[in-house]
């Protein structure tokens, strides 16, 4: 007698390992990109709202 479950010939302990390898990995990438695309370009997009404020304060002063 069997004990367990099996979906296509996988038991259900190699369904969880598989499982948190792909969460693992897909939250891995995902910080990948937050650290590669995410942070970088809001810092540009701070960087650029800083100096137009500061622009902006320039003109109101000479005008």
């Amino acid at each position: 007698m069997v004990i367990g479950f099996a979906l296509w010939g996988v038991a259900i302990t190699e369904w969880a390992a598989i499982l948190s390898i792909t969460v693992s990995l897909f939250g891995g990438l995902a910080w990948m990109f937050q650290r590669i695309v995410v942070k970088p370009l809001t810092d540009s997009m701070n960087n650029l709202t800083k100096q137009l404020e500061e622009s902006s304060a320039d003109r109101k002063l000479f005008a």
